[in-house]
């Protein structure tokens, strides 16, 4: 299943310019199984979301971007905002007692740099000291491509992932129409629904792919 891990809607995240339908007929378009709506330090209600994927015979999941101290992090599993969420480590605490996930997002913010040429001592120095934050040591996976990045970002964040151990997921951090469909996640065992998704996550079946 190819499914945008995420996106964005104007309903819930102050910077998008989408609707919710209008996102969801643009991925249907583009084929894609599913879409995950991580909106800005806010959360969709799950009963919601079924009701959704079932008018529009499409499957639409929860989650949420998280602002922290420590850069953007995907969760999956987490109903609400609560108070400390912007320190990682009570985050992660938060993700655990709801068995969910916590991922990565767009790792080279705040911690790269971009001088628009491929600099790779610069790069490995940036690194070295990015691999040392707890944030990214106690994360589930991080977001190698991510369809708002280019080249030199996107390096940065497949070498961290690899100096890491971390498993790689993709998505293209849609934030308006014509965002979707240059890169996702693979998964390969069929999902149905949130609990689906964390079980593959945490198992690792999946595949970061830019499409063509």
């Amino acid at each position: 299943m190819l499914i945008d891990l995420h996106t964005h809607t104007m309903h819930k995240s102050y910077d998008s310019a989408q609707s919710l339908e209008e996102l969801i007929i643009e991925a249907k378009s583009l084929q894609l199984d599913a879409i995950c709506l991580t909106e800005h330090d806010e959360f969709w209600n799950i009963e919601r979301l079924v009701e959704v994927s079932r008018y529009y015979e499409f499957l639409v999941l929860p989650g949420s971007e998280v602002n922290t101290d420590n850069g953007h992090f995907l969760t999956f599993g987490l109903e609400k905002y609560v108070f400390g969420m912007h320190k990682v480590g009570y985050l992660k605490g938060l993700v655990e007692d709801a068995s969910g996930v916590l991922i990565g997002a767009h790792p080279y913010r705040r911690n790269y740099v971009n001088q628009r040429i491929i600099d790779m001592t610069a790069m490995e120095m940036q690194i070295s000291k990015t691999v040392h934050k707890e944030a990214y040591q106690i994360c589930d996976a991080l977001e190698v491509f991510n369809g708002r990045s280019d080249v030199a970002e996107t390096r940065f964040s497949l070498k961290l992932s690899e100096y890491l151990g971390k498993p790689q997921v993709a998505g293209s951090d849609s934030h308006k129409p014509g965002d979707l469909g240059n890169v996702a996640t693979l998964f390969h065992r069929r999902i149905q629904n949130l609990e689906d998704l964390i079980e593959e996550l945490k198992a690792g079946r999946f595949t970061p792919i830019v499409i063509d």
